[in-house]
């Protein structure tokens, strides 16, 4: 084991000294690009005080980690099951351990080949340079040594990147074997090394993201056995009212998921191709155990009319990317996008967002002075770009995104707070996304950071006499612009669809007159032209819905804008008469200041349109933006077949069909939502789809099922809030070693990170799926590291939803350390038992799982204000029946019936359902008279108070113990919730929701029979 971890950690980076420095001590003192260090390796996240490019001496720590797998615990008592898994993950190390091999030995060589580039370099620069003509020989033999020696450090890079990727591919399945067998390579070792060496840490670096994406690397090809064509829709995400665009050749971004075993891997791309597409590629996102593709997200060059689904686009077996070249090239330099339309340069030791842009020939932007993204603090001093690490993150002939990580600091290197700059460019389009994320998790700084403001700055080429075009809330208003004069675009409030303004724990970036109110010290929009209002603040309730800008001169032009502006505000954009244009991201025209809170991300998206000769339609690029193309399956079906949702789904029709089967007669209703934003959302908050399962029922019921563009918009807008407020960050440390905010008394807000009684992660994986959105997965990988530390207690909600959470994240990261954390908690609270007759305090169960003739779970410390005199224990329905045989379901799903945990898990599932049907329902002949219990009395058996509405389901429970026990009246307690909500008019309330697909689904099966 000592030998192969030395091998793993030794050729996962190269920096270039010992034997290379005698060569760079031969060199004049001419300056050249070489008297740095010379670095090889992959991009790694920049850590604290690392020098830039970040130097890497050993292996960075990027462990890919187990998909799944028992607990540590287990040792080499394995099931079945376990020993044909080691079995497969031990035929995959060996293969690995060759390939890594491999490459391990063309690094080698590649050294060898810069070792002796750097040799002829320092013996050219040795020649005598005393005559015209030794000076002549000299200098030709310097530019040809040089050039050869740049060729080779790119060699090497190359190379040391794939031996990287090969050496993380071993390390990874070393993880995912002694996960299931800790001594696996103990028992495998060389017999004359009896003592081997212990583990080191396998995550010795924490900077950054714990497991690479699968789509990084998916492993080695893989044959699937195949899919059948498959149709699907492209569309905007077109929300209530929303105008649409008619796009010509613009790429459209989704998931799909796919059966075990059907859809293998080539050349490290799921193996499929798009019928009817100019362009696609596919990337992994999760793997099958047996390493085919469970979710690849697909991007694809189509044609869309405004507000029609395009069809006619079927996805088939191919080779994973069609034939165009990738649209991004990177070097040891620079990083080369060509969109065809357009060229870009993104710098990667001097970033500035944007070096060049050439549109249609035409350079509309070229080595600009500034930093691109420029930032201010309280006391007006600069903050800009420091500690850079650029690469390409994303790459194909469909897309490319070019990822930087950085911090910004002040004139004196002061840290201040990190950021990520994401560029996203698509096929044939003029356009280039820009998505700023400030990060502000690293443990070098445990502060609230605040900033004044923060920009995107562009010193633009675009020629005399420029025109300025604003958007305004009536259609839009243009000026010349000369030297000197500027204009503007700034939202301060609008009373667009946000969620979460009020309270006095919400400090919004925009100052109120008086906390926990909505009256702002600014509200509406404000244009001007140089120095003329041409509308003012005041009046909240007008605003351009899309807010652009567009600077155009003799040469060309570009058009700024902003996602969502009206509902992130405070934002601007810019423009100055000498071509410069300003995205204010973070606006300094805000009269107060920005909090970034510790542990917090926030990001905000930028689209920069370049053109040459007037614009017709200088919205189009923003209303691109802000209603994004998407895909989905055209048959719904389909997401059913794949097994790759936790829930069983149904169409429409077969929706209806299964309440039909009931004698409910009922149309599935799902209108299109207007967007909703989230500013912010109290822990605490009670009820609200905000709070709870909404982004899942959004995404998997409304969207995928109906295509509705608003609920879309709405999801993926609250999955990102809570994935960067909700869910505690630690870019570069572990959340169990968070010392808390060393500047608490910085106003800021608070009461927003996660409450363990509305946990919901559902939704935030469904979102990764069906997008790509690295931010939603980076923070799932934080939870993970959150979720080994939440506190044990009894309280029912907050052990359920945790235990939900838990078994979901576990699933989604396969972090080890969710296992004994899983099977703690799982422990603590389905062994206790009590009994009531006797106990007049505690908690526990009315006996083992599956047996009792009531199957109760009580606590006498919850709900005492809700407790009838001589009343003991009291339980709350809802959370008995519906959150606990959800949470009990997911902890079972990943452990499996055969884990002795799962099993428990699984036994307290049916006991709540079993209590539920009995006890905590009605079975009142009249419909209309049946209701859930919201609370009652566990020693007396009677309701205290009913619930008002029938929106927690019973389904799950009732649907799961009919599978596993085959008694017929868990389908018949689950029909009577239905009968009941459709007598009250609460039906609808259903119509979406996947645990209600899940019964229906099952009672059809039932119904309907072999």
């Amino acid at each position: 084991m000592a030998a192969l971890l030395t091998l793993l950690v030794g050729t996962a980076a190269v920096v270039v000294e010992g034997p290379h420095a005698d060569a760079r001590d031969a060199r004049s003192s001419t300056a050249t690009p070489f008297d740095a260090p010379l670095v090889v390796g992959p991009p790694a996240p920049a850590a604290e005080d690392a020098a830039l490019p970040r130097l890497l001496e050993t292996f960075d720590g990027d462990v890919a980690r187990p998909l799944l797998g028992p607990d540590a615990g287990l040792g080499a008592d394995l099931t079945p099951k376990q020993q044909k898994k080691l079995n497969k993950l031990g035929k995959k190390y060996t293969k690995a351990s060759a390939k890594k091999d491999a490459k391990d030995a063309l690094v080698l060589q590649r050294l060898s080949e810069l070792d002796q580039a750097m040799a002829d370099l320092a013996a050219a620069e040795a020649l005598p340079d005393g005559t015209p003509l030794e000076w002549a020989l000299k200098q030709k033999a310097i530019k040809k040594a040089t050039k050869a020696l740049k060729k080779a450090q790119k060699r090497l890079a190359k190379s040391q990147k794939k031996a990287t990727k090969a050496a993380n591919k071993v390390m990874g399945l070393i993880a995912s074997i002694e996960a299931i067998d800790p001594d696996y390579f103990e028992q495998t070792n060389d017999p004359d090394d009896p003592d081997p060496d212990p583990d080191p840490d396998p995550d010795p670096d924490p900077t950054g993201d714990p497991d690479p994406d699968p789509g990084d690397d998916p492993g080695p090809d893989f044959t699937g056995a195949g899919i059948s064509t498959t149709p699907i829709f492209v569309q905007e995400a077109l929300p209530n009212n929303g105008q649409g665009v008619t796009r010509a050749g613009d790429v459209a971004t989704f998931g799909m998921p796919f059966a075990e075993g059907a859809v293998g891997i080539s050349d490290g791309r799921p193996a499929l191709a798009v019928s009817g597409a100019d362009a696609y590629q596919f990337r992994a996102l999760k793997l099958w155990d047996d390493g085919s593709i469970q979710w690849a997200l697909c991007d694809l060059q189509t044609d869309v009319t405004a507000g029609v689904i395009t069809q006619g686009l079927v996805v088939t077996d191919g080779p994973g990317k069609s034939a165009q070249d990738d649209l991004a090239v990177e070097d040891a330099d620079d990083i080369e996008i060509d969109t065809g339309p357009l060229q870009a340069t993104v710098l990667k030791s001097d970033f500035n967002v944007l070096d060049r842009v050439v549109v249609d020939g035409v350079t509309l932007l070229d080595a600009p002075s500034g930093a691109g993204l420029v930032g201010r603090l309280m006391d007006d001093s600069v903050v800009v770009p420091s500690l850079m690490t650029v690469w390409v993150e994303e790459n194909g002939p469909a897309k490319a995104v070019v990822r930087a990580d950085g911090t910004l600091a002040d004139a004196s290197s002061t840290k201040i707070v990190d950021f990520t700059v994401r560029i996203v460019a698509r096929r044939g389009s003029r356009d280039l996304e820009c998505q700023v994320t400030v990060r502000n998790a690293n443990i070098a700084r445990p502060q609230h950071a605040v900033l004044e403001s923060l920009h995107l700055e562009l010193e633009t080429q675009i020629g005399a006499t420029p025109t300025v075009r604003i958007a305004s809330h009536s259609g839009e208003e243009s000026s010349p612009l000369f030297p000197g004069e500027q204009a503007h675009l700034y939202y301060a409030y609008t009373a667009s669809n946000q969620s979460g303004l009020g309270g006095v724990q919400y400090r919004p970036h925009l100052p109120v007159t008086s906390q926990g109110t909505k009256d702002f010290v600014q509200d509406g929009y404000e244009l001007a032209v140089d120095g003329s209002t041409l509308h003012a603040l005041g009046n909240d309730s007008v605003w351009p819905e899309h807010g652009w800008l567009d600077l155009t001169g003799s040469q060309g032009g570009v058009t700024v804008g902003i996602r969502k502006a009206p509902y992130l505000y405070p934002v601007a954009l810019e423009a100055d008469g000498d071509g410069s244009l300003t995205v204010g991201l973070f606006s300094s025209r805000n009269p107060g200041d920005f909090t970034f809170c510790w542990q917090q991300h926030e990001s905000r998206t930028a689209v920069l349109s370049f053109h040459t000769g007037a614009v017709a339609d200088p919205e189009a690029p923003v209303r691109r933006l802000d209603y994004p193309l998407a895909g989905r399956f055209a048959d719904y079906k389909d997401y059913d077949r794949s097994g790759a949702f936790p829930y069983r789904l149904l169409t429409e029709e077969e929706h209806e069909e299964a309440l039909q089967l009931m004698g409910i007669s009922h149309n599935v209703s799902v209108g299109n939502n207007k967007v909703l934003a989230t500013r912010y959302l109290y822990k605490g908050t009670t009820g609200g789809s905000n709070n709870h399962a909404s982004i899942e029922l959004d995404l998997g019921g409304d969207w995928l099922r109906h295509g509705t563009g608003g609920q879309y918009l709405s999801a993926l807008d609250l999955a990102l809030y809570k994935s960067e407020w909700q869910i505690a960050r630690s870019d570069n440390f572990e959340d169990e070693d968070d010392p808390g905010a060393t500047n608490d008394g910085v106003p800021h807000s608070t009461g927003f990170q996660s409450d363990d009684e509305h946990r919901y992660r559902d939704g935030i994986i469904l979102a990764y799926y069906l997008t790509g959105d690295r931010r939603f997965r980076e923070a799932l990988y934080d939870e993970a590291e959150v979720l080994q530390g939440v506190s044990l207690w009894q309280h029912e909600r907050s052990m359920y939803q945790t235990l939900r959470a838990m078994g979901l994240v576990a699933e989604f990261t396969g972090d080890p350390a969710l296992y004994p954390t899983l099977r703690n908690r799982l422990q603590y609270i389905t062994q206790p038992t009590i009994d009531i007759d006797v106990a007049t305090s505690g908690w526990g169960w009315q006996t083992s799982p599956d047996d009792g003739d009531r199957r109760y779970f009580v606590n006498s410390s919850d709900n005492k204000n809700e407790k009838p005199p001589g009343e003991n224990f009291q339980c709350r329905g809802f959370i008995s029946a519906s959150l606990g045989p959800l949470g009990y379901y997911h902890a079972a799903r990943f452990l499996g019936v055969n884990d002795p945990d799962g099993a428990d898990a699984r036994g307290r599932m049916r006991d709540l359902s079993y209590w539920t049907r009995e006890e905590l329902f009605s079975d009142d002949p009249n419909p209309a008279n049946r209701r859930l219990v919201y609370s009652y009395a566990v020693s007396l058996q009677q309701v205290s108070t009913w619930e008002n509405v029938d929106f927690h389901p019973i389904l799950l429970g009732m649907a799961e113990s009919y599978l596993d026990t085959d008694d017929e009246v868990y389908l018949e307690r689950g029909a009577d919730q239905l009968e009941s909500a459709q007598a009250h008019g609460d039906l609808y309330r259903w119509d979406t929701r996947l645990d209600c697909q899940h019964f229906l689904a099952i009672y059809r099966d039932w119904a309907l029979g072999p």
